[in-house]
């Protein structure tokens, strides 16, 4: 498990390392300059199977495994 910002994030994927996304969502909008995966852009998406969303306050955790293909 892991928790990370945009660049390690990216390289995480990049490197073939990840295979399980939790997501938490708050009700606020951040500003900043960073984005949330900050590197190149994928040549495709990358599909979740085996989701959930539950709702934590007024917070929600989405969560999927990455399909591999």
């Amino acid at each position: 498990m892991t928790e990370a910002g945009g660049v390690f994030s990216a390289a995480l994927f990049a490197a073939g390392l990840v295979d399980e996304v939790v997501i938490y969502l708050a009700p606020r909008l951040c500003g900043g300059t960073l984005p949330a995966l900050a590197g190149p852009p994928w040549r495709e998406s990358l599909s979740l199977v085996e989701t959930d969303l539950i709702q934590l306050g007024d917070d929600l955790r989405f969560r999927g495994i990455i399909l591999q293909r």
